[in-house]
């Protein structure tokens, strides 16, 4: 009898533990039975839209100097392999990302044959890609790690002087600069633009935020050229189109300047 009693009482007392353990369970501190916490969201990456990158990795080894990436506001996108150059088009949707690649220039680069070819072949298997502002990187298929760039800061723009290469003639179209003729800008950092416009000088007020753009009206002086033939056409289109630029692109021949339309405006290269 005595060893049913003690059997009885220790399924009660393991009855009443059971009950307390629920109890705390229910309304109590312990860690054991708390809800996990959600989990975290990650909010959509932002456009690539308009952004321009130096490459810095491929395949995870460090990128040989001159490699470019560069993203129109539309789907447009230019680039360097660190030897040629190269156009394409890309389509983002969220963090999704694909690239197809147009038109190589064939100059030959001795030393950067292997990361050339790297890059190509590259390029059209992303599928996907990571970025905080500063980095970016294109994924493959699998989430594996093709390529690695940093951003491209617009101040680069600041510094020596621009040759101007191509002008909107207001007609839509960019013209190349008449033979015999040279346009320049300066984008000194005291916010003040300048250089010649093909005939004469020129100045105007500038700010710069990040890669966005604002020109105001130029002064300039005011004598005629007779020579080259269209140069007073073309310096008219020029200071038209310099007003119009609203963000800057660095490309691999330079930099461009779009209007807010994305329309290109003016695209200039650093001489030499």
């Amino acid at each position: 009898m005595r060893a049913v009693r003690s059997a009885t009482s220790a399924i009660a007392v393991a009855v009443l533990l059971a009950a307390c353990g629920g109890a705390q369970g229910g309304g109590g501190t312990s860690s054991a039975s708390a809800p996990a916490a959600p989990a975290a969201t990650t909010a959509p990456p932002a456009s690539l839209g308009g952004t321009s990158w130096t490459m810095a990795t491929v395949g995870g080894v460090t990128a040989k100097p001159g490699g470019l990436l560069a993203f129109a506001t539309g789907r447009e996108m230019t680039g360097s392999t660190g030897c040629n150059d190269f156009a394409g088009t890309y389509a983002q949707t969220g963090g999704a990302l694909a690239i197809t690649i147009g038109p190589v220039t064939a100059k030959g680069c001795p030393g950067l044959a292997a990361q050339e070819a790297a890059v190509l072949a590259a390029l059209p298997r992303t599928a996907s890609f990571s970025s905080d502002g500063r980095t970016l990187t294109l994924l493959d298929g699998s989430g594996r790690e093709l390529l690695g760039y940093r951003h491209v800061d617009a101040t680069s723009l600041v510094g020596p002087a621009w040759q101007v290469t191509g002008i909107n003639n207001g007609k839509q179209a960019v013209s190349s600069v008449i033979v015999g003729s040279t346009v320049t800008a300066t984008f000194a950092a005291d916010g003040t633009v300048s250089g010649s416009a093909g005939c004469n000088s020129y100045s105007a007020p500038y700010t710069l935020a990040g890669d966005t753009l604002k020109v105001q009206p130029a002064a300039a002086t005011r004598k005629f050229c007779e020579a080259p033939d269209g140069v007073m056409e073309q310096e008219s289109a020029f200071l038209a189109a310099l007003e119009r630029s609203t963000s800057v692109e660095t490309v691999s021949s330079g930099v461009t300047l779009r209007d807010a339309d994305g329309s290109t405006q003016l695209t200039l290269a650093r001489p030499g």
